[in-house]
């Protein structure tokens, strides 16, 4: 039997966005067309805002929540239309079908109905709405409004950058320096390199690393006194470069779940890094009340506002930030008392939001006066005020890094 492609990608998007799942590739069914489901998947989660605005202006009113899903039905549709136009009545059909598999079979005649009104209208999709914010950006309006007031001067290609496929970056630490010679490197970002596509499986000593989070190697200190921890350290990128960049030291990788364990486990293990602990820990609860360090980098849960190109389904989760802020605060409260005196604390989010950032660096350093905040710079990213921001682009995410140091107990 012929796989309905449309309702295979349904299923997946209805998933992530009822149950705020983060989207993975697991999720997507294993058949010959998994590769194009995923692009599907991916295509109606970065522009969900904009074909949920189509789809708005054909209805008399707007769907009941309970039916939420025959709207992100005609959306999956609408997606596959815009891309294939000489298959537009096959994929009003498959929709069609879809309706009684989602148990919504009184929505037959109005999915087809509707989707041959826009089927007119196909080519003339931007011409006639263009001029609509939510059309020409694909967010909601509180993505807009919050990266608009705090970036005003970038927020256009922040929002636009979210829109496009995420770059492959390769992280070579792991790999002899004669096989490094074979790579095209960043210009800036030392041991990275993009790939044109990605090579399943992964080969031993590769790991696939955003240049934004790789750009920890430029702002880690030159000598470290004492073990180093990664404390919030899933799935292992920031263990991977502390473990190559000191290898003489003991790099200690704690997370709070099994799942997270297992995934900095099966990381550390592929890539054979000898000097590694991993530890389950609720960032930094459960260490020994005598156990300091002289490196601690904290890559605390946050939005994921910068991982966008990635994660597109984060546009559509509750956006929290004064709880993710002290969230974040308790992290960095909980590991203080583990760096040594003289040793530096690296604070760290894949967010472009400020509460998530200095906002939360300058609650910290108000309770805490033995610190000095150093000035880092990189010349890809915005100096703030407490530390630095590289921002989305078409070649990166965007990523916030602090670097203090600890200088009295």
């Amino acid at each position: 039997m012929k796989q309905n492609t449309t309702l295979s990608v349904l299923k997946v998007v209805d998933l992530v966005i009822r149950h705020q799942r983060r989207l993975t590739k697991d999720l997507v069914p294993q058949t010959e067309n998994t590769d194009l489901i995923w692009d599907l998947v991916m295509d109606v989660l970065r522009q969900y805002d904009r074909y949920e605005f189509v789809i708005a202006q054909y209805l008399k009113k707007p769907f009941k929540e309970k039916d939420q899903i025959v709207q992100r039905l005609m959306m999956t549709a609408l997606s596959q239309m815009i891309r294939k136009p000489d298959k537009i009545y096959h994929l009003v059909n498959e929709a069609v079908t879809s309706c009684s598999a989602i148990q919504r079979r009184w929505s037959k005649d109005f999915v087809n109905a509707t989707l041959r009104q826009i089927a007119q209208d196909i080519t003339q999709l931007e011409s006639k709405f263009g001029s609509n914010e939510q059309w020409r950006y694909a967010h909601p309006t509180i993505w807009i409004d919050t990266i608009r007031s705090q970036w005003p001067s970038h927020w256009q290609s922040i929002i636009q950058s979210n829109q496009s496929k995420p770059k492959l970056w390769l992280n070579l630490d792991c790999l002899p320096l004669s096989q490094q010679q074979a790579y095209s490197m960043h210009q800036t970002v030392p041991r990275a390199s993009l790939l044109s596509s990605i090579v399943q499986p992964l080969p031993k000593r590769w790991y696939i690393q955003d240049i934004a989070s790789q750009s920890l190697k430029l702002l880690l200190p030159a000598h470290v006194d004492g073990p180093i921890l990664d404390a919030c350290a899933a799935p292992g990128g920031k263990t991977l470069i502390l473990s190559q960049y000191y290898p003489h030291h003991e790099v200690t990788a704690v997370d709070v779940s099994n799942h997270k364990i297992d995934k900095i486990k099966e990381n550390i293990t592929r890539l054979e890094l000898n000097n590694v602990v991993i530890k389950k820990h609720e960032w930094g609860n459960d260490l020994s009340e005598h156990q300091s360090f002289g490196l601690i980098v904290v890559d605390a849960p946050c939005s994921a506002s910068g991982t966008i190109k990635k994660h597109p389904e984060k546009k559509r989760f509750t956006l929290d930030l004064e709880a993710l802020q002290q969230k974040q605060i308790r992290i960095l409260e909980s590991i203080w008392p583990h760096l040594s005196v003289g040793g530096v604390l690296i604070y760290s989010t894949c967010s472009i939001f400020q509460e998530e950032n200095d906002q939360v660096i300058e609650q910290f350093i108000t309770h805490h006066h033995h610190i000095q905040l150093e000035t880092i710079t990189l010349e890809h990213a915005e100096k703030t005020q407490y530390g630095i921001q590289i921002l989305p682009s078409l070649e990166q995410d965007g990523h916030y890094y602090c670097r203090m140091i600890k200088t009295k107990i």
